[in-house]
This record gives C-alpha cells, sequence and structure tokens, in this order.
C-alpha cells in the first residue's frame, strides 16, 4: 500500500532551511543546557580521574607536582600521582561555560586561574577529544534530532 505524506517537497524545504536559520541559536541553547555535563567532564574525568588536559596528555608528563606539592597531598589524603588541579574544590566550582560565534570555551571566575593557566596551560579547560564525541553522541545530537523532527511535523 503507497504511503502518502501530508506535505510537499517544497513546503518541507523551507521547514529545513528555517531549522537552519535557528540551528546555531539551538546548538548554544543545547551547550548551555548541559554546561554541567561539560564541566564534569573535565574536571571530574579529565582531571581528577585521569591528570591530563584537553589534548589527553598527563599534566604530571609536562608539569609534575612540586616534593612539597606531593608531600602536602599525601598528609591530606588527595591523589598525588597525577595533577588534578584539586585541592580545595573552589577551582573546580569556579568553571563554567562561556559561548560566542567561535563555538564554547570554558573558563573561570577563580583568582587562581591566572596561576594555574601560566603553568599548566590553557587546555586544562579543554574537553578531550573524546569526551567532545560524548557529549555530541550522547547529549547534543539526540536532542537537535527531535527538535528538528519537530519541526520538520509541524511546522
Amino acid at each position: 500500500m503507497p504511503k502518502y505524506y501530508n506535505t510537499s517537497i517544497r513546503n518541507l524545504t523551507y521547514r529545513l532551511r528555517k531549522f537552519k536559520d535557528i540551528l546555531d541559536e539551538e546548538l548554544k541553547n543545547e551547550i548551555m543546557e548541559h554546561e554541567d555535563v561539560i564541566i564534569e567532564m573535565i574536571t571530574r574525568d579529565q582531571l581528577y580521574e585521569q591528570g591530563v588536559e584537553g589534548r589527553g596528555i598527563s599534566i604530571m608528563e609536562y608539569q609534575p607536582y612540586a616534593a612539597r606539592t606531593i608531600k602536602i597531598k599525601k598528609k591530606k589524603g588527595q591523589p598525588y600521582d597525577r595533577v588534578t588541579l584539586r585541592d580545595t574544590g573552589e577551582f573546580y566550582n569556579s568553571l563554567h561555560v562561556e559561548y560566542d560565534d567561535k563555538g564554547f570555551y570554558v573558563t573561570s571566575t577563580d583568582d587562581k586561574a591566572k596561576y594555574l593557566l601560566a603553568r599548566y596551560g590553557k587546555t586544562i579547560f579543554r574537553v578531550t577529544n573524546e569526551n567532545l564525541n560524548e557529549l555530541l553522541n550522547d547529549y547534543i545530537r539526540p536532542s537537535l534530532k527531535e527538535k528538528l523532527k519537530e519541526r520538520l511535523l509541524n511546522g
């Protein structure tokens, strides 16, 4: 039995163009709605659990803790076999996502951020490719797919 559709190709093309017009704004909204996921990926997964920056490079390889810091970390019961950039948690709590015409980036309001950036580099704020793929595949694409489907079906 043939299927009949409620809309013409011209109408679908129009709806797709309208979605394209708002795609940048929708993408920004999705990124900002998942700010907590992005921050968690950087702080928990990358820095704390793995001790890597956004390129996946171990921070310990290029800027290891000083012997004094290792001693302090041991005394506090904190990891010292990798650079976590977590002592009190203030730095982690200060991270937030910004979005501009070039995309999104992570920044910090903590006073220590300048020092940490100078010592460890701006890639400490970057999401690894693995985490970016997870963000896109598990969070952003499914939501945008639903919004596109809704736009096509309902105009």
